[in-house]
């Protein structure tokens, strides 16, 4: 009957294992976005060929559907508004990988680099709506972006706090004024 907890594969191999110029494009990637191996970015182009695929069955079989379609990428954060069926075709790696949660906690200056917020996240210190996420690899809506923050009991509260690493406005870390 096999594991219920592995229903289906979520990533495919790459067809050509030793390419080398995709394997340079990944450990970009992997350096820019702090993944922690190259089936993060696996996982992000299924999906990214996912999409793809529902939006060329959407456009050869008419528009039934396309609407509900882009509001739920538009919902994500991958596209705007006003986007239509051959944006959804122009979407590339590098929009998936910013809605990264392990990105989005980068960004929004909670950590000071992507491997450290990768970090908070794993270790529980991080929160949506006040509820812990402990993957990195959670794709954030766009509604969610400004409900980011540090769990309520998390030592990450106090602004003081050495990991936070505050700077002051000379650009050096603060000092005690015990030395």
């Amino acid at each position: 009957m096999g594991d219920p907890r592995r229903l289906k594969k979520k990533f495919s191999r790459p067809r050509r294992a030793m390419d080398v110029a995709r394997i340079s494009e990944d450990k970009g990637y992997t350096k820019r976005y702090g993944l922690k191996n190259k089936r993060e970015i696996w996982k992000a182009q299924r999906f990214l060929n996912e999409i793809k695929g529902q939006a060329r069955a959407l456009l050869t079989k008419g528009s039934g559907g396309a609407e509900e379609f882009i509001s739920r990428l538009v919902t994500l954060g991958m596209l705007s508004e006003e986007a239509t069926l051959d944006d959804v075709l122009a979407i590339d790696l590098d929009r998936i990988l910013d809605r990264r949660l392990q990105t989005v906690v980068y960004r929004t200056d909670l950590a000071n680099t992507v491997r450290q917020a990768r970090q908070l996240i794993a270790y529980g210190h991080i929160a949506i709506n006040g509820n812990r996420v402990r993957s990195p690899g959670y794709l954030v809506k766009r509604s969610e972006e400004r409900s980011i923050g540090f769990v309520h009991r998390s030592p990450l509260n106090d602004e003081g706090h050495v990991a936070r690493g505050i700077k002051a406005e000379g650009g050096e870390e603060e000092k005690s004024d015990a030395q």
